[in-house]
């Protein structure tokens, strides 16, 4: 047998080497749960777009992903519609509900289209399925599903921006990061330095009371 090192320097040995009798590890197992509105509503702020093929293929792709659901309201418009389609091609699983309107008397109207029950089901019901949730969501809701989550063995991962991010959903999972520090995110013009200077001015104001 031929082995080629990391050094580049290719060896000779027997098929009794370590490398090639050492069992395979398995590759985790990835489901991918977005809240849809919320994280429009974040990168739109930011004055960036997310690449949802490259965030596919950050988590591994058809190899490693098991499960990617995009939850968002549907509001029956064209150009909404081909978005969706777009969605599909990739590989997305779509789960839409219509906005539903609560009228207040004298009070404007309220859109209300939630989907912490939707993801927290379809968490729970693939369980056996996937070894790490990926949670595109800051809502401090999703706290409870986390900690079940790690005590069923599962790794929790968050990505969602800083500023509205629960510090409990933070603190709870088994990684955080800022959403505007993901490779599929794309800035339009000075999109990041704008989200960076606000963060630093936050910060620094605080150490200055």
């Amino acid at each position: 047998f031929k082995l080629t090192t990391a050094s580049g320097k290719t060896i000779r040995t027997t098929g009794y080497h370590p490398y090639l009798v050492a069992p395979k590890l398995p590759t985790p197992r990835v489901a991918i749960f977005i809240d849809g509105a919320n994280i429009s509503a974040s990168t739109r702020h930011m004055n960036a777009r997310l690449d949802y093929q490259k965030l596919l293929d950050f988590f591994g792709g058809r190899t490693s992903i098991v499960f990617a659901g995009y939850y968002h309201p549907d509001f029956d418009h064209e150009g909404q519609e081909r978005f969706f389609g777009r969605m599909k091609y990739l590989g997305y699983k779509l789960i839409t509900k219509i906005l539903k309107v609560i009228k207040h008397r004298g009070e404007e109207d309220e859109n209300k289209a939630n989907f912490d029950v939707e993801i927290a089901t379809d968490a729970s019901l693939s369980i056996s399925e996937y070894d790490i949730a990926v949670l595109f969501s800051g809502d401090s809701d999703f706290v409870y599903l986390a900690k079940r989550l790690q005590k069923l063995g599962k790794k929790v991962i968050v990505i969602a921006p800083y500023k509205s991010t629960a510090t409990e959903l933070r603190n709870q999972s088994d990684m955080y990061v800022s959403i505007a520090d993901m490779p599929f995110i794309d800035f339009v013009n000075n999109g990041k330095q704008d989200v960076e200077l606000k963060q630093d001015i936050k910060q620094n104001s605080g150490k200055e009371k």
